[in-house]
């Protein structure tokens, strides 16, 4: 889940990062340990962070709504889904072990 740029659009940083804390603190609250990760489209050209956590979908998307998000990812059993927060079917995108990229 990610609070950067809602609604698709550029936000300045500040805002983005502000959020950012925001929506960390909103998914402690729910008890969970949020991750870090950074998305990225495949091309590399455009890179989002965001937090892994562990919840069921429903309460992600609406936390994802909050943010005013239009889409989260999920990942089961390797498969990497798109999941819009307006009700489509998801989009599984393929193996998700495929995708991590390791800059450290």
């Amino acid at each position: 889940i990610t609070a950067y740029n809602p609604r698709g659009l550029s936000a300045p940083m500040s805002r983005n990062l502000h959020q950012d804390a925001t929506l960390q603190s909103v998914l402690l609250h729910q008890g969970v340990r949020p991750i870090r990760v950074i998305g990225r489209n495949l091309e590399n050209t455009h890179r989002e962070p965001g937090w892994s956590v562990e919840l069921p979908l429903d309460q992600a998307l609406e936390i994802a709504k909050i943010f005013k998000q239009d889409a989260i990812f999920e990942v089961i059993s390797n498969q990497l889904i798109l999941h819009s927060c307006e009700d489509s079917e998801p989009i599984e995108l393929g193996k998700w072990d495929t995708r991590i990229v390791d800059e450290a």
